[in-house]
This record gives C-alpha cells, sequence and structure tokens, in this order.
C-alpha cells in the first residue's frame, strides 16, 4: 500500500491502528511535505501578481527548489515504513544456530541504519525548505503570509520527529563511526532549521502587523 497515493482518511486509520507502520516517521515526512505545499501555494500567488521578468524568474527558480524537496518529503512517508518494517522482518529472521545468529544480527543493524538514514532525509528536506522559506516570507504575496508561517510550524514538526526517529535508531547502532557521523549531520542542521525559521517566523511577524 502506497499511503502517499492514499486517502487522508485511510492514512490517519492507518496511523491510528495497532500496526508500527506508518508511524512518527511517516508522519514527519507528512508534515515536512504540508509546509513544502504551502510555501509552494503562496509562491504560486505570488507569481500571479507579479510582472517584473526578473522578479518572476527568481520567484520561480525558487518555486523549483521548494517543489524538488516536496516531491521528495512525499515520496519519503512510504520509504520511512518500509525501512521500519525491514527492521521489523529482521528481528524474525532464524536464530537456530551460531550461522543463523550471526545474519540475523547483521541485518538487524543494517535495518537500523536504513531506519536512520531515512528520517535524515526527511530532516534534510525540512532544513533545506527552512532556508526558502526565509524567500518566501519576505517576498510572498502579503495576503498569504499566514500561510508562511503555518509552513514554518509544519517544518518544525517534520524535523523534530524526523530527529526523534535518528536518535531512537541510532542508541541501537553499534557502528560507532556511523553514529558519529549522523548525529554531526543532525547537530548541523539543527541549528541551520532552528536559525531559519526563526528569519521566517520574524518576517511573518513583522508582515502581519
Amino acid at each position: 500500500m502506497s499511503f502517499l497515493s492514499s486517502s487522508i482518511a485511510d492514512f490517519l486509520a492507518e496511523l491510528e491502528s495497532s500496526k508500527p507502520t506508518p508511524g512518527g516517521g511517516s508522519a514527519a515526512a507528512l508534515s515536512g511535505a504540508l509546509g513544502a505545499a504551502l510555501l509552494h501555494m503562496v509562491l504560486q500567488i505570488t507569481l500571479k501578481k507579479t510582472e517584473d521578468q526578473d522578479k518572476r524568474a527568481e520567484i520561480t527558480r525558487t518555486a523549483e527548489n521548494i517543489k524538488g524537496n516536496l516531491d521528495q518529503l512525499g515520496g519519503l512517508i512510504d520509504e520511512d515504513a518500509s525501512a521500519f518494517d525491514a527492521v521489523m522482518s529482521a528481528f524474525k529472521l532464524p536464530k537456530d544456530n551460531d550461522e543463523q545468529k550471526k545474519a540475523r544480527k547483521q541485518a538487524i543493524q543494517e535495518g537500523f541504519k536504513g531506519a536512520a538514514q531515512v528520517p535524515m532525509r526527511t530532516a534534510g528536506g525540512c532544513s533545506e525548505l527552512a532556508k526558502l522559506s526565509v524567500y518566501v516570507a519576505e517576498h510572498g504575496e502579503a495576503n498569504a503570509i499566514s500561510d508562511v508561517g503555518t509552513a514554518a510550524g509544519m517544518l518544525s514538526a517534520g524535523f523534530s520527529g524526523a530527529r526523534l526517529n535518528i536518535l531512537i535508531n541510532l542508541s541501537a547502532i553499534k557502528d560507532e563511526g556511523f553514529v558519529g557521523q549522523l548525529s554531526s549531520e543532525l547537530k548541523e542542521m539543527e541549528d541551520t532549521i532552528s536559525k531559519e525559521l526563526e528569519k521566517t517566523n520574524n518576517f511573518v511577524e513583522r508582515r502581519m502587523e
């Protein structure tokens, strides 16, 4: 089942069920995608009201970058569920002898790595969109500025959810080099999104006065 192509009602029904997937990682990707969609909408509205060709080109380039991140985050809704399903499948592998135990242990570790890497991409997408949101907050149509603020909230929620999913998977991984690399990248993204969304929200508040 593709959660991305399902109805909102069907996705919520799956999310609220006792099944482990979709879970927080998919919800985080959806939150980021919602933020991206709102930013893209605001630029489409802005484009309709902009006559200057240089400005239109600038808006179009930014909108294309946002759309690229939107498409990626949409795909990660399903990818996150698949990654955790792989972890669950690894735990079900046989462990009747030493060879099976070793293979199972390795599969579990690889599964956790995959389950950490997918929300890393979600966090990265939200971080990139946070940078782009500053432009939208500054140059987007004033009548739609509240939508930019809502987008910022969605990106913040998406990043926070992805971060938690990364950390819980990293805690189960024995490869210290892998854990250290992802932890460092995550901290850098955390600093970026905090700084950029603060700029965005400041523009939104000022332009709503």
